[in-house]
């Protein structure tokens, strides 16, 4: 309906024809954000889900939106405008980023899907490569789960897509559907599923719950590539538990800076006198302790919001 009753708010090339995007389910094309009506559309649709009273959005296939440039700006500054509109709009709601490109997303977005999506082949239909950018594959987005696990709490945090245990309408082993499981309690900051959980028989409860368990009180040691295999090694941790910690992390990767990032500097001639009170103060920081003094004047966000008193740049 939006195609053919506003074509001209459609993404196209300098020869008039429409950019498609990709092919699930139908054609779909993205937005010419350089056109204010559609951009005024995007931010009703926003407004009008948001004020239904939904505090968690997912938004898919966000790299359409840098196929076509925006006037006077480079592809990744296309991104960067749309993410920080989507982020103007829903304001303080949680946002899971998906199909976005990372670097964008940097405190734009809550979640990230940090992969490709799974599949209900373990390879995935290699066919899928031929109208996709990224193939659809559960053994990529392992991969990516485990190695760009170091983005997570820093950047944004961490979505490795669904894990699947069902039985019904899959091609995947039940050990290949385990480790996806396991794996993605381990490394990811969400944990979803599409099955129907009602379903599960014992042995699928009890994967579930030793997910479960791993989510919450699981902390990653180390991982190791030996030939074809990923070797995770893993342990529960109840004192800092990874839940207290996702917290930690979900408030510090907050709108206002990268989070998980820690400066301390300036100290002039004085860095050697300051170090244990400076070590100590970081430290509570990093673990969500209350610091002994009022950090807030030493903000790294102050030259930002000087900048915004100003309405120019610093």
């Amino acid at each position: 309906k939006l195609f053919k009753e506003h074509p001209d708010w459609i993404a196209q090339v300098e020869n008039g024809d429409v950019i498609y995007a990709g092919s699930n389910w139908s054609d779909f094309c993205p937005l010419d954000l350089s056109n204010a009506e559609a951009v005024q559309y995007v931010r009703e649709v926003l407004k009008h889900y948001a004020d239904m009273g939904f505090d968690f959005f997912k938004l898919d296939f966000l790299y359409a939106v840098n196929l076509a440039r925006m006037p006077e700006k480079t592809r990744c500054e296309t991104s960067e405008y749309a993410y920080q509109l989507v982020r103007d709009c829903l304001e303080d709601k949680l946002i899971l980023g998906c199909g976005a490109t990372l670097s964008n997303a940097f405190s734009r977005f809550d979640y990230v899907r940090v992969g490709a999506d799974v599949s209900l082949l373990f390879d995935g239909w290699l066919g899928s490569a031929l109208l996709h950018a990224e193939r659809v594959s559960t053994r990529h987005s392992i991969q990516n789960t485990i190695y760009r696990s170091c983005l997570d709490g820093h950047m944004f945090l961490n979505d490795p897509d669904v894990f699947l245990l069902r039985d019904t309408n899959m091609k995947m082993s039940f050990r290949q559907r385990a480790a996806l499981t396991t794996i993605n309690a381990l490394f990811g900051s969400l944990l979803m599923t599409s099955d129907n959980i009602a379903e599960y028989d014992i042995p699928k409860m009890s994967i579930l719950e030793q997910a479960l368990d791993l989510f919450r009180n699981g902390c990653v040691l180390s991982y190791t590539r030996k030939g074809r295999l990923i070797e995770i090694e893993s342990h529960l941790h109840k004192i800092m538990p990874k839940g207290k910690v996702r917290a930690i992390r979900r408030k510090q990767a907050g709108t206002k800076g990268i989070g998980g990032l820690y400066i301390a500097t300036g100290h002039e001639g004085d860095g050697i006198a300051l170090a244990p009170v400076t070590g100590k103060t970081v430290a509570d920081m990093v673990t969500g302790r209350e610091t002994e003094f009022d950090m807030t004047p030493f903000s790294f966000s102050r030259f930002a919001e000087k900048e915004a008193a100003e309405g120019g740049r610093t």
